[in-house]
């Protein structure tokens, strides 16, 4: 059940887009006009919580993860490294 009211939400924003962009099509981006200015606000403050679920979302997560173990990382010197990828 609230799959099918999050869906119903969603084809509801997605209609007024689309009739946005059909009207913006056909009369230009004056009809941008008429769309009313909401200003930003949030509910409530931005958490450590809310950056840790957009670095994980983003990918710099895994990034940090998987960067920590290259050879350089570990210690290891450049010149060890290319030696040992040329041999």
């Amino acid at each position: 059940m609230t799959h099918n009211m999050i869906m119903e939400h969603f084809e509801m924003h997605t209609e007024d887009l689309v009739d946005l962009v059909t009207e913006m099509h056909h009369n230009g981006p004056k009809v941008l006009l008429d769309v009313p200015d909401k200003p930003f606000t949030t509910q409530k403050p931005f958490t450590i919580h809310d950056c840790a679920l957009l670095d994980e979302m983003s990918g710099l997560t895994m990034f940090v993860d998987t960067g920590s173990q290259h050879p350089y990382h570990r210690g290891l010197k450049p010149t060890a490294v290319i030696s040992r990828h040329v041999s």
